[in-house]
């Protein structure tokens, strides 16, 4: 390997792990109390459990545990159906 190709793939680590730092220290922010309403009336429209809506979209791994455990089903098929509902409801 050169010595330009080195560089480049240092720069290129530095970058990655720069990025990957700043996407992981962003949090979201809480919901305010009227956000919070309306998030839990429209989970609710939508036929989602109040147990497993409480959760999201803050503890979306509490609601994979509440929605395993009331359904049966596996971890699978638990986290695709909240990560589903998470995209209808924005969270």
């Amino acid at each position: 390997m050169d010595m330009s190709t080195i560089v480049f793939l240092i720069i290129g680590l530095v970058a990655g792990f720069a990025l990957s730092t700043k996407l992981k220290s962003t949090p979201s922010r809480p919901l305010d109390p009227a956000e919070r309403a309306a998030f839990l009336a429209k989970a609710s429209a939508m036929g989602i459990d109040t147990a497993v809506a409480a959760q999201l979209p803050d503890k979306k791994i509490e609601a994979i545990k509440i929605y395993r455990t009331q359904s049966g089903k596996g971890l699978k098929q638990s986290k695709e159906q909240i990560d589903a509902w998470c995209r209808e409801l924005g969270c």
